[in-house]
């Protein structure tokens, strides 16, 4: 049974920006979480968390490409 860590991706992301010394635009939402492996996770509810995006008047949502179960299967 893997571990998965909620909003991991955002807090990942959020960092790798940092280091990389670049800023993320002010209008973009994102989502995802990472296993401790270190692979993205399977993201449920993607309409909803898009909608609620756009309620708050983002434009954009990062949402994971490749999505992968918590037992390493590619879906």
């Amino acid at each position: 049974m893997a571990v998965v860590l909620q909003a991991t991706a955002v807090a990942f992301l959020a960092l790798f920006t940092r280091f990389i010394n670049c800023r993320m635009r002010p209008d973009t939402a994102a989502t995802g979480t990472l296993s401790l492996a270190g692979l993205l996770c399977r993201v449920d509810a993607v309409n909803a968390k898009v909608g609620g995006a756009r309620a708050w008047g983002l434009k954009r949502v990062v949402v994971p490409k490749v999505r992968h179960t918590p037992g390493n299967k590619q879906i």
